[in-house]
């Protein structure tokens, strides 16, 4: 799929089109420009994305659609123009189409907006506008490799911004390992970016704890079993690591065994209350299967408090009392959480580097570098003081 932004295009003919994406396998849509201003294009392989329903604006195009035949989902092209009243209107009338859509949205293309202080080089201050409409959107900014911003004046006092970017739902994120790259720009002020599957292996995921499996009385009976059976000698220290490795074990295989896939348990509990509900629609329901609603009622409202927690021990919003019931703001916190704390690439030794080994080598190097011991030589005491403490002197010290 190809968005195009600032076409500057009057009208577009298919053979037009045609020569930019290569083949006849194509559809697509677009915005003309006014004059010589805005203009929007998109282009698809119509077997990879089949398309339902188009809306097209002068600042943005929305298709809404399936992709591979599995995942319903909304695209949408924006250009907003550079005027804080023209932008505000945008981002109400994608609120108030968002309002009524169930299914993961993407949003991608020309915002002409920043969202901190350090997407533009000698800014001081944002406008919160931009800000407030990508939370209410519930919509997570993806990190973008290879670049720091995507806009710049090219004048000899340069300014530099991140005007351009994607905005995911959070099933985008759970259904794709998703990557932006801000690629080369030679001659244009924008540089193109592209979203892509992250395929890079980063090897196992640390251990993590969770809070909910405390809920399942069986956690705490295996831990302190499994700490209280693992005999090891050592020091201290080495015996309390050799217990936690053990206990991390075991919780490793009691989580997948015993406590199970909450999500999925979830998910069917709200499928066989359908069922219930269906089956209600159509006769009576027995005294049996009034039970059995019942009980399947009360393990969907356990689950729900179960997810509750997980995502909110994932956001790490302590000051928020077990209770309040907002999973997707949890589930958002979360994945802005991972967005900060992701390592995507880093610079070392003037080269940029995004491959997972060497971005562990260079941390390992750099890290290696700063926390070794220089060898030189120590001094030492012996020979220095041969004259011994008697017993009255070493008493009267300590009188």
């Amino acid at each position: 799929m190809l968005l195009i932004q600032e076409t500057k295009l009057e009208s577009l003919e298919r053979i037009t089109v045609q020569k930019m994406w290569g083949n006849a396998d194509f559809e697509f849509v677009c915005s003309n420009a006014m004059g010589t201003s805005g203009g929007l294009l998109c282009i698809w392989n119509r077997d990879f994305f089949k398309v339902d329903s188009v809306i097209v604006h002068r600042s943005f195009i929305q298709l809404q659609g399936v992709i591979n035949t599995i995942f319903p989902c909304v695209v949408v092209n924006v250009y907003a123009l550079n005027e804080v009243v023209h932008r505000r209107l945008v981002w109400e009338e994608l609120l108030n189409i968002k309002a009524n859509s169930s299914i993961p949205w993407c949003v991608w293309g020309d915002f002409n907006e920043i969202q901190a202080v350090n997407e533009r080089l000698g800014c001081l201050r944002i406008v919160r506008d931009f800000v407030d409409f990508q939370n209410n959107m519930e919509l997570i900014d993806l990190p973008m490799l290879g670049r720091k911003f995507t806009w710049t004046n090219f004048q000899d006092h340069a300014i530099h911004s991140r005007l351009d970017r994607f905005l995911v739902s959070i099933q985008w994120m759970e259904n794709f390992k998703l990557i932006q790259r801000g690629l080369p720009r030679p001659i244009y002020d924008h540089c193109p970016r592209v979203l892509s599957k992250d395929g890079r292996d980063w090897g196992p995921k640390p251990f993590k704890f969770m809070d909910i499996w405390l809920s399942n009385p069986s956690c705490m009976k295996l831990a302190k079993t499994t700490w209280n059976e693992c005999q090891v000698t050592g020091w201290a220290d080495f015996i309390i690591m050799q217990k936690l490795k053990a206990v991390k074990a075991k919780l490793k295989v009691w989580n997948k065994e015993v406590f199970g896939d909450v999500a999925l348990a979830l998910q069917k509990s709200e499928a066989d209350l359908h069922q219930f509900e269906l089956l209600e629609e159509e006769k009576q329901l027995n005294e049996d299967d009034k039970a059995a609603r019942c009980k399947i009622k009360s393990e969907f409202w356990r689950l729900s408090c179960l997810t509750e927690s997980m995502w909110r021990q994932k956001s790490r919003i302590k000051w928020l009392k077990l209770g309040d019931k907002n999973t997707k703001f949890f589930q958002v916190m979360a994945n802005n959480r991972f967005r900060r704390n992701m390592v995507g690439a880093i610079k070392a030794n003037g080269r940029m580097l995004d491959s997972p080994r060497e971005i562990k080598g260079a941390a390992m190097e750099y890290f290696s570098n700063n926390f070794k011991e220089e060898r030189f030589g120590r001094p030492v005491l012996g020979g220095l003081f041969s004259i011994k403490l008697t017993p009255l002197d070493a008493s009267s010290l300590e009188n």
